[in-house]
């Protein structure tokens, strides 16, 4: 006879987690990191079972899942590239899936999983929580998105968003739905050293070479930098389909010895602790991953105040220099920069309220807060 406690029985939920790939990105980096977290979460009467369901065949995926997640694929897509038009492909197939597998809880991220999700649930009587990976300002049609929002998030049980920023742009009946939830970052074992005797200083920017992060108005900036050119150089990390177009401005301005685009880097994190200060020209972002690891670091930063995520990452002349979205051009960015290339106690300053900023962002605060959006969410109802 078991005379085991009924209480005492954990009662696993299954959460089934939908995003379009899990190609290179720091929307698909989060996920992977948090269907882990919940993998391993064991509390009390709760555990989890997970699983992850993408649109893109799973051979070319830049992420891998530990082996206790289930790893499915509706193969609706080829190629890196993510049309907007995907939306209307999935409802039926990602209809028959959930059937199938009949999860307690769907989690989707990137409004181009967010909506077939919504549409494919329709009367499944299925609690469903999307993310919103992305400054919704600058999507691809973005009016159309917008509308399709303030039909189909209202069937939502929660919306998660990663800035108050983003938050304001959702219609106020939303609001009620909305959690905000930023991207967890964890402190670096490298901190920068700062050390005076250093050779060559550098300015390091970290990105894809994408008309989103703004790359060329960085090397317009270059052009107007007084800097010593054998004391400073700016490194560019990061690949992307500008390549080709930010090498050749460089070469035409004659800025060979001074810029440099380095391609993608395993080792970031040692990149941005052997540098002195962090570019950020960025148009719009969703959570600024990249700024995240720079302040991990103890990188004084440089951005703009209307990017998503900016003005949480960087307070203002306490660990870095914010432009308003008016200086948005070369001279105003080369000022800043050149501001703190002459200054190296204002930069030492800055390096040292960076951890200032961090307690906010760590692994367990922002776990807490998925748990107890989850949490919440599973009692509704």
């Amino acid at each position: 006879m078991n005379d085991a406690n009924p209480m005492s029985i954990k009662k696993q939920r299954s959460i089934l987690c939908i995003i379009p790939t899990l190609g290179h990105g720091g929307a698909q980096k989060v996920l992977v990191n948090l269907a882990h977290q919940l993998s391993q979460y064991n509390h009390e009467n709760e555990k989890y079972g997970v699983s992850i369901l993408t649109f893109r065949s799973n051979e070319d995926n830049f992420y891998t899942v530990n082996d206790c997640i289930t790893l499915d694929s509706l193969n609706i897509i080829s190629g890196n590239a993510v049309s907007f038009f995907t939306i209307f492909k999935a409802p039926l197939k990602l209809r028959r899936f959930i059937q199938h597998r009949n999860p307690d809880v769907i989690l989707s991220f990137q409004d181009i999983a967010n909506f077939p999700v919504l549409m494919a649930t329709m009367g499944l009587n299925k609690q469903v929580i999307v993310s919103e990976r992305q400054d919704t300002r600058f999507y691809s049609h973005a009016i159309v998105r917008k509308i399709i929002r303030f039909f189909l998030y209202p069937m939502a049980a929660k919306i998660v968003v990663q800035t108050t920023l983003v938050e304001k742009q959702l219609p106020r009946f939303l609001k009620p739905k909305v959690e905000i939830i930023p991207n967890q970052i964890n402190a670096s074992d490298t901190k920068t050293t700062n050390l005076s005797d250093k050779r060559r200083h550098t300015a390091i920017a970290v990105g894809r070479l994408e008309d989103q992060k703004n790359f060329d108005l960085l090397i317009k900036a270059a052009t107007h930098l007084k800097a010593n050119r054998h004391q400073w150089k700016i490194d560019i990390y990061g690949a992307g389909s500008l390549k080709n177009k930010l090498q050749s401005q460089i070469e035409s301005s004659n800025l060979t010895d001074f810029v440099a685009l380095k391609g993608s880097s395993h080792e970031i994190e040692k990149k941005l602790a052997e540098a002195d200060l962090f570019l950020f020209p960025s148009k719009y972002e969703g959570f600024p991953n990249a700024l995240g690891e720079a302040v991990a670091c103890g990188l004084p930063s440089i951005g703009f105040n209307n990017v998503s995520g900016n003005t949480d990452l960087i307070h203002h002349n306490k660990n870095g220099l914010l432009l308003d979205e008016t200086e948005r051009d070369p001279i105003a960015f080369a000022k800043r920069i050149q501001h703190l290339i002459d200054n190296p106690e204002i930069r030492e300053q800055f390096r040292e309220y960076c951890p200032k900023i961090l307690p906010r962002f760590t692994y367990e605060n922002i776990f807490k807060k998925w748990i107890s959006t989850l949490s919440r969410h599973e009692t509704e109802n």
